[in-house]
């Protein structure tokens, strides 16, 4: 799933760039490995933490709805009982020992 914000296009389009150096600097070898072997790697670990974050952020946006939304459900299907314990809670008298 790719990112939805403009950091995870900018890293996509960095990524896109080194893959097309790496192509470019064939004969230099030296270059190439440590581009492969360090630089590409880390730019990918970025951009997957980046990613999974987002989704982080939507998933949880999406489980606060839904906890609101029950919340809201259960204070109107139980106000009227609660109210009526409530009430027959406060009128009763406790006998003194």
């Amino acid at each position: 799933m790719p990112c939805r914000n403009n950091t995870g296009n900018k890293l996509q389009n960095l990524a896109a760039k080194l893959i097309d150096l790496l192509q470019n600097l064939s004969s230099n070898e030296f270059i190439s490995d440590y581009i492969m072997n360090f630089l590409l790697p880390h730019l990918l670990i970025s951009y997957a933490s980046l990613c999974f974050n987002t989704q982080h952020d939507d998933l949880e946006v999406k489980l606060l709805e839904e906890m609101a939304a029950l919340e809201a459900k259960y204070q109107k299907m139980y106000h009227g009982k609660i109210s009526v314990r409530e009430r027959f809670v406060a009128s009763m008298v406790i006998p003194c020992t």
